[in-house]
């Protein structure tokens, strides 16, 4: 519906039109999923804003929400997660239901990267620049050859799997190029060694960041990537709060562990479309970051 006003309305008039509905009304969500998992990919990130102190602040994933859409009117729902998020206790609201549990890792299987089916290609490095939250990659975009050209170097022989040291003042940081070939759409596994702090992207787009107020040294996660078909480019800020020297590594992997939890059956509302939304169930505080990215929800 479109309403046209006329253009002699007096300077400080305020038009206000009121609308009454029959029913109630309720706005249709821009992305509804129809089948398939619920993965951090298609879901509506929800971020805070974590900050040690001034140079350590960064915008921090602290949700994720999901729209989907069934005509079951109970549905047996299962978490898959990585070794990275075990002894978690998640938070997973299904419609108008709150179920809170402890991820256990009862039920476990490998996954075995096809061979050949990824191509580790250059490897680049840059010095990065403002405080830690501050990457000017996070545009959803890839990198151009010519920006790669410009602006980053070419790393000779480094040593995958390997954890690297780089003298580094406090507040210093260094950022990292990976490109990957990928012969089909898959999932693929990375360890990634870090230091105080660590943000990363995949084609652009966050996967995750976290800072720790331990002031750890050291530290290793797997990270799950959804590659597309063709290049792709994981880019890795490493950043220095408190040392005087950076340790980082990265460790592509062949095989990975998968696990599984079934949630308790859940009784959905009368709507044509649902909700679904996972958080932490005891964070720290309201802005601590989700690290669920590994975590896919099968609800159909």
């Amino acid at each position: 519906m479109k309403i046209k006003l006329p253009h002699d309305l007096e300077m400080y008039t305020i038009p206000v039109v009121k609308v009454t509905f029959h029913d109630s009304y309720s706005v249709h969500p821009q992305n509804v999923i129809q089948s398939g998992v619920l993965t951090h990919q298609n879901a509506a990130p929800t971020y805070g804003h974590s900050s040690l102190d001034y140079y350590g602040g960064y915008k921090s994933l602290i949700g994720y929400d999901w729209n989907f859409r069934t005509n079951k009117k109970k549905i047996k729902s299962t978490i898959y997660f990585s070794e990275n998020e075990k002894d978690k206790h998640v938070s997973i609201r299904i419609d108008d239901v709150e179920q809170q549990l402890l991820l256990t890792g009862e039920n476990v299987k490998t996954v075995y990267l096809p061979k050949g089916s990824v191509k580790w290609g250059g490897l680049y490095s840059k010095r990065g620049r403002g405080v830690f939250g501050f990457i000017e990659e996070e545009n959803g975009m890839l990198i151009s050859a010519d920006t790669v050209k410009a602006n980053w170097t070419l790393v000779h022989d480094f040593n995958y799997g390997e954890r690297q040291q780089l003298k580094l003042n406090p507040r210093g940081s260094m950022l990292f190029l990976q490109e990957l070939e990928s012969t089909k759409e898959q999932t693929i596994a990375v360890e990634i060694g870090s230091g105080n702090a660590v943000y990363m992207l995949l084609n652009g787009e966050y996967i995750t960041a976290h800072f720790s107020p331990e002031r750890k040294d050291w530290q290793t996660e797997v990270v799950l990537l959804s590659l597309k078909k063709g290049v792709n480019q994981l880019v890795i800020k490493y950043f220095n709060r408190f040392e005087d020297k950076l340790n980082y590594s990265i460790q592509p992997l062949d095989s990975w562990q998968v696990y599984s939890q079934d949630l308790q059956p859940a009784m959905l509302n009368n709507n044509k479309i649902h909700k679904v939304s996972l958080k932490l169930a005891q964070p720290n505080s309201k802005v601590s970051p989700l690290r669920l990215n590994n975590v896919e929800l099968k609800v159909f």
